[in-house]
């Protein structure tokens, strides 16, 4: 069977981004089916949510509950360096090497067309809303590796999200990255 250039890409994309093929109308009743249940569930869950918020008016750890200074100030230090689930054991505080420039940031938000690579964001729409150009991040989350191939473009918002379980992050990238290479062989 002989497939078009375009059907190609589009197959390669979905087998290497996980993306599923279209459901057959049985897939798509039974989907239908199995969300009544899940939107019952969900009504269910926020009666009980309802009653518990009742019960507990008056209490002392009712909502609106405000903590004083002193268990702030322990919920803080709770949270700082090596006691917070984040800590990386200080690696945020490395420098970045001298090639990681203006220029080369530039360089790589003009390769990705001034777009966020995640939620597809303009840098002049980034501008607007949150008063910044796309920032650059390092795919495999190395600062000192800098080959134009393990750097992407992101929003504020993107980057600040890719932070988290960067082991899902990287090699979603690293998917695209291939994906874009197979493009430009077919």
């Amino acid at each position: 069977m002989k497939f078009q250039k375009g059907h190609k890409i589009n197959i390669g994309k979905k087998n290497v981004l996980g993306k599923h093929w279209k459901l057959s109308d049985i897939a798509k009743e039974n989907h239908r089916i199995s969300a009544i249940g899940k939107n019952l569930d969900k009504k269910r869950t926020q009666e009980c949510k309802d009653k518990l918020r009742d019960k507990m008016i008056g209490k002392k750890h009712a909502l609106g509950h405000k903590h004083t200074a002193k268990a702030k100030e322990k919920i803080g230090l709770a949270h700082k360096g090596d006691n917070n689930c984040n800590w990386k054991g200080g690696i945020s505080f490395n420098s970045y090497p001298k090639e990681f420039n203006k220029e080369l940031k530039l360089k790589i938000r003009q390769r990705d067309n001034f777009t966020c690579q995640l939620c597809e964001m303009t840098e002049k729409e980034s501008l607007v809303k949150y008063g910044r150009v796309l920032s650059v991040n390092h795919i495999d989350y190395n600062k000192d590796n800098c080959n134009e191939n393990n750097l992407n473009s992101l929003c504020c918002s993107c980057n600040f999200i890719v932070n988290g379980e960067r082991d899902k992050w990287s090699d979603l990238f690293k998917r695209k990255l291939l994906v874009d290479k197979l493009e430009l062989y077919l």
